[in-house]
């Protein structure tokens, strides 16, 4: 019997790297084969023994590199991002998040695939965070907020998950929707972009710090923060869904607790300062708060089995192998 491709777009990206790595470790090859399929011209995939097809998602017809025959599931990673945005430039965030996942969608209709699972930003959420809502059940209606350079990347997310039930419901296309925060992994790159502008990587930032034994500011309230979600998790719920034994759904992608800021504060010194030099951490109340929120993850948990791995301390302790091994070596 042939083997069931899981085929994942946007491989070279930072989440895809850690997700294909996840998956050839975790599930059976007697029983799956992993593709990985990216924009970029790469031999970092073939090396690891991993068959890898270029293909930009954008121009339907450059899907010729993928298998037609066997493909189970599509994890759509692909897409673009404010994050990695230069300036501002709407009109990317439809031609890549709308248009590409159209065409995705269309390859795997023409392919009779038999799921699709995309990754939808908490973005679509941010109105419901605006007016202070800081726990967010999964199946909510989305609410934008409108006045942000995140609103047309929401937007286009949103567009393409209706275009996904569409599919669903027209062509029998098992649609599994992960609702993301920030995912917290080693990358090389320590910045982003802020409206347009290039800025240093908040928590990144934090560590180099502590690596160095310099002080720490903790701005805000220190007992405001974040669902930190380490990618090993989210790979984990991505191939929970490619296993599922269900029609698909909404899904959040979570920690299971909101991590205040000092704690994670604290366990970056725990973790990366020396022994001798441990970073002095500055309480800065009169500045500007963490955003503060956590995803609903019991329906994660009860109808796909997804069990957190990875608390503050384990992350930060896994992070620092990966910074160590330097996983995206020969990628960039």
């Amino acid at each position: 019997m042939s083997k069931k491709i899981v085929l994942v777009f946007g491989a070279t990206g930072t989440t895809g790297v850690y997700t294909v790595d996840y998956f050839t470790q975790h599930l059976d090859p007697n029983e799956y084969e992993v593709v990985a399929s990216g924009r970029r011209d790469t031999d970092y995939y073939t090396k690891r023994g991993i068959k890898y097809c270029r293909c930009n998602m954008e121009d339907p017809n450059d899907f010729g590199e993928l298998p037609t025959e066997n493909v189970y599931a599509i994890v759509h990673l692909a897409a673009v991002l404010p994050s990695h945005m230069e300036g501002y430039h709407p009109g990317k965030y439809i031609d890549a998040n709308v248009n590409g996942t159209l065409n995705i969608l269309e390859y795997a209709r023409r392919i009779k695939a038999d799921r699709i699972l995309y990754m939808k930003s908490i973005a679509d959420y941010y109105g419901y965070l605006k007016e202070g809502m800081n726990f967010f059940p999964p199946d909510m209606p989305p609410k934008v907020n409108y006045c942000t350079d995140h609103t047309v990347y929401a937007i286009s997310k949103i567009c393409a998950c209706e275009l996904i039930v569409h599919y669903q419901q027209m062509y029998g296309l098992k649609g599994f929707i992960f609702r993301m925060p920030n995912i917290y992994c080693y990358h090389p790159r320590k910045t982003y972009f802020v409206n347009g502008i290039m800025r240093p990587m908040g928590y990144r930032y934090v560590i180099d710090r502590a690596i160095k034994g310099e002080p720490i500011e903790v701005w805000g309230d220190p007992n405001k923060g974040r669902d930190l979600v380490y990618v090993k998790d989210f790979a984990q719920i991505i191939m929970r869904g490619v296993l599922a034994d269900c029609d698909g759904g909404e899904f959040n992608v979570g920690s299971g607790r909101l991590t205040p800021i000092l704690e994670h504060f604290q366990t970056i010194v725990d973790v990366f300062s020396p022994a001798d030099h441990k970073s002095e951490l500055i309480m800065c109340p009169d500045k500007k708060d963490s955003a503060n929120y956590w995803m609903d993850i019991e329906k994660t948990k009860r109808v796909l089995g997804y069990e957190p791995q990875y608390d503050c301390r384990a992350y930060l302790e896994d992070y620092k192998k990966e910074m160590a091994n330097n996983r995206f070596e020969g990628l960039y």
